[in-house]
């Protein structure tokens, strides 16, 4: 089971709402976007490359290899196809997104040393979109029972003592057999502004430094629900409530977050005339502050077709800090008549993230990141080859993400192969396109223990880009 430990304590926290959870760290720092078309082409391969405005999410001093203005804009659409497995029912929804990838500017300055250059850009990080429906007949446990058990330990705020589902002590008939439907739906993204400068120590030694600012929002909202399709519990019996006229539970869930981010990198690079390129960065820690709204709304309907005389309502606002891990990257690449073959590497080790804030709530979550996140490593190795009678350039690449957690389910590794061309029009212009598709599986929880409460999904975004670079001179 992957991650059970961290995935069962992340619902606890959200059905007593303190919606903060170890995901939330993870959602802001693993990148999933394209950054841009011709970037997306080699994978984590462009370690290796570092030669456009790439750089400044790759290393900066990948910028020195620009001589002139570079003017750049891209665009990207994904269509994402989610699998779900619950109790051996499968559903399959899309989740389809269309963005800017990233727009920017590289322009070469004089100053004391060889070959300055500053540059901006704009950059899509992290899409957020995600649908997913799951149905089942569960046998063995409940959300109510486990809701009641695990719930607040107030008469009124616990969810099913509220609905007279469960009574003054939190038992509850209703323990197994109930049919479970949900649907949920996950909206936003991740965007950031970064502005460099990067130049020359020596001819084949250069430097570069970044400093950026993120922004985002994050969107979740989730129906569930819980129905006796079987009739198996048929009356109400208030004195020893042994069963219960129940027919079925319904259940909204929303949560909003608002984060920004600030953040720094270093990078170098040797070079050596136009055969060989070997560099890295450093990516310091981003400083997240998220502010988040939550909140849940239930009812309940029973078999003389009577329905709770309340809805059950429960909201409230969260302000928390996430500090994210350094990231360490090496990469190289050797061309050698028209073929170009790169290499990259990142590492990040993710049991460091942290949640800022003097509560036992945070030094819980903090336990539990040490206890189940590790050290994530990403790996990519590509080529490029120049045609030589055409103004064409073809690439592709292979790169593996392996999983955040300690442990894992089948396919939990990321695995991205892509396939990109470059169309040079003119000498000074040029038009990239990629196609990438990228597989994973990975684990969710409805309710926090019984069988069958966690269901297996699969996503496989397909990512279409394209972006045209202009270079001129001043």
């Amino acid at each position: 089971m992957k991650g059970a430990m961290l995935l069962l304590t992340s619902f606890v926290l959200t059905i007593t709402l303190k919606a903060q959870f170890v995901e939330d760290a993870l959602r802001y720092t693993i990148d999933n976007s394209q950054i841009t078309p011709r970037s997306a082409g080699f994978g984590y391969a462009y370690y290796g490359i570092v030669d456009d405005i790439a750089s400044l999410k790759f290393n900066p001093a990948g910028l020195t290899l620009v001589t002139n203005y570079d003017l750049s804009l891209g665009i990207g659409f994904t269509r994402n196809s989610i699998e779900t497995n619950f109790l051996g029912n499968k559903n399959k929804l899309n989740a389809n997104s269309e963005y800017l990838t990233h727009i920017g500017l590289i322009a070469p300055v004089k100053s004391i040393f060889d070959n300055t250059v500053l540059a901006i850009g704009y950059f899509f990080e992290n899409d957020f979109k995600n649908t997913m429906k799951i149905n089942g007949f569960n046998p063995n446990s409940t959300f109510i029972a486990d809701y009641a058990k695990y719930g607040p330990k107030n008469y009124d705020d616990n969810l099913a003592t509220f609905l007279s589902l469960a009574d003054k002590n939190f038992y509850t008939p209703l323990i197994d057999s109930l049919h479970q439907n949900s649907f949920v739906r996950e909206t936003g993204g991740l965007h950031s502004i970064i502005g460099a400068m990067a130049f020359n120590v020596s001819d084949n030694f250069a430097v570069g430094f970044t400093l950026q600012g993120k922004w985002g929002e994050y969107r979740y909202f989730r129906e569930f629900e819980e129905s006796d399709i079987y009739n198996k519990y048929k009356s109400y019996d208030p004195d020893d409530f042994t069963d219960i006229d129940f027919d079925r539970l319904f259940l909204e869930e929303r949560i909003s977050q608002t984060v920004g981010a600030f953040s720094a990198s270093i990078g170098f690079l040797f070079k050596l005339e136009n055969r060989l390129r070997i560099g890295g960065s450093i990516k310091l820690p981003n400083f997240f502050e998220v502010d988040e709204e939550f909140s849940q709304k239930a009812w309940a309907k029973f078999d003389n077709g009577d329905s709770s005389r309340y809805n059950f309502v429960n909201k409230g606002i969260n302000n928390y800090n996430i500090r994210t891990p350094f990231i360490y990257s090496l990469g190289g690449s050797l061309h050698i008549k028209g073929l170009t073959i790169s290499a990259g590497i990142q590492y990040s080790d993710l049991s460091l993230i942290e949640f800022k804030g003097r509560t036992t709530k945070m030094d819980r979550l903090n336990k539990i990141i040490i206890e189940e996140l590790v050290g994530q490593l990403a790996f990519g190795i590509g080529a490029e080859y120049e045609l030589m009678d055409l103004p064409l350039i073809v690439r592709g690449s292979y790169s593996i993400i392996t999983s955040p957690y300690t442990q894992n389910i089948e396919n939990a590794d990321k695995n991205l192969f892509a396939l990109g061309i470059g169309f040079y029009p003119m000498d000074n212009l040029r038009i990239d396109f990629v196609a990438r598709y990228a597989q994973n599986s990975d684990l969710r929880t409805n309710y926090n223990y019984g069988s069958g409460s966690q269901f297996v999904f699969v996503q496989s975004p397909l990512n279409l880009g394209a972006m045209l670079t202009y270079r001129f001179s001043r």
